[in-house]
Parts: structure tokens; sequence; C-alpha cells
């Protein structure tokens, strides 16, 4: 049976929720993984960005997301962070680019193409050595966090991102700085 969502850690999940997904990789139990892009994140992409910047996109916990090589045809750079070395190194294995690998401050980074992906704890990056970013991401990171963790996700988002102390929520996807605003996020991307 093929999973058609990400999994989802158990409610009452320890705050390191790190060890249940290196678990899912290293047993290949990654039925989340989709072959093509994410079909919202291509019909809605224009809408949501409009004429905002399109530099850098930042895509936490990222995986190895074909949707990586999706938003490297509209972004300078793509940047995603992910825990799971086997993920970053899987991605980066299947793009026609060769791939390297360097040690950083934030620890090892792939790089294929123009995609980055670095494998560190997301929460312990900060804007001063990691941002800004024009615009970010989210397939399903937030949902495959605990609960207890994904107001400190988001709120690390929207510090990478400069965007207000207050910025309006989105269901799901896309968040970016306006183009005459760089402090005020634009329309959240709506998933229906």
């Amino acid at each position: 049976m093929t999973e058609t969502s990400p999994p989802k850690p158990p409610p009452n999940a320890p705050p390191d929720w790190r060890p249940f997904w290196q678990s899912r990789w290293d047993a290949g139990q990654i039925g989340f993984h989709r072959p093509a892009p994410n079909p919202h994140l291509v019909a809605w992409f224009d809408r949501a960005l409009g004429d905002a910047e399109r530099g850098r996109v930042l895509v936490p916990l990222c995986g190895k997301s074909i949707d990586l090589a999706w938003l490297e045809t509209h972004f300078e750079r793509v940047v995603g962070v992910e825990y799971v070395p086997l993920a970053a190194r899987d991605f980066a294995a299947s793009r026609p680019f060769p791939a390297s690998e360097a040690d950083t401050e934030h620890g090892l980074r792939v790089r294929s193409g123009t995609t980055d992906i670095h494998v560190a704890d997301f929460f312990a990056l900060s804007p001063e050595t990691f941002g800004p970013f024009d615009a970010a991401y989210d397939r399903a990171a937030l949902i495959a966090l605990p609960r207890d963790l994904r107001a400190r996700y988001a709120a690390t988002v929207a510090t990478m991102l400069a965007l207000s102390p207050t910025p309006r929520p989105s269901s799901q996807g896309l968040r970016s700085r306006s183009p005459t605003q760089s402090s005020s996020p634009c329309s959240p991307l709506s998933a229906t």
C-alpha cells in the first residue's frame, strides 16, 4: 500500500522528532515522496508570488522533493534544509547536474544545479547567517512536525523572510515579501 500523504509522528512525540524521520528514510518508507511537482505549487505559483522578488527561496524539511527542481526554474537559488543526509544526496543523484558536497558553518551542504540542500537542524539556523529569503515553500513540513513545534517552525520561517512580527497565516505553500513593502507578505496561497 502506497502512502499518499506524509506520515505523522505520534501526537505525543518527544520534542526530538528527528529520529522518527531518520528511521523512515533508513527503511525506505518514503511513500510521501512524489515523482512530479506538487500540482498546487504549479497551479498557484504565479498568483501567489505576483511580481515579488525571485532571488532565493527557502524550502524547509525538503527531503528529496522534485518540487526543488521545479522551483529552480523560477528562482535564482533554491535553498533546502533537511535533517537526513540520504535525502539530500538522493536529490542530487537524481539530477542531470554534477553534485558537490561541502562542510559549511551550517553543516553539510549538497549542491546540484542552483539548488543547495543544507543537512542541518532547521531550528538552529538564524536569519543573520542563513537568510534572508525572498520566499518560502512548505510542501508538508509543518504537518510533519509534532504539534508543539509548529508555532516555532512558523516563527522561524517568518524570521527567515524578514516578515513583520504578525504575518498573515497561510493555509499551505508559498509566502513571500511584497515587491513594494519588504516587511509585508503577499496573499497566502490557497489550496482550494
